[in-house]
């Protein structure tokens, strides 16, 4: 936790080599991304070898509501 009770987005095991707490894929980065600008990251959607592909990647990709609060 940081000093204004926020959960912290990077914390280091005590050889600071991996992240052990609050991991998130890249593809949930992008989604919450996408919320703050105000879409919805499961509508977005293009046209690619023609498949529709979501914009946050073919996986779920979940927003972190941790980092929206």
């Amino acid at each position: 936790m940081t000093s204004s009770g926020r959960p912290a987005s990077r914390r280091p095991d005590e050889l600071d080599a991996e992240v052990v707490v609050d991991v998130h894929h890249q593809r949930a980065l992008h989604a919450t991304l996408l919320r703050l600008f105000g879409l919805d990251p499961r509508e977005l959607t293009f046209r690619h070898g023609g498949l529709d592909r979501e914009l946050a990647g073919v996986s779920e990709a979940n927003v972190i509501e941790g980092l929206l609060g």
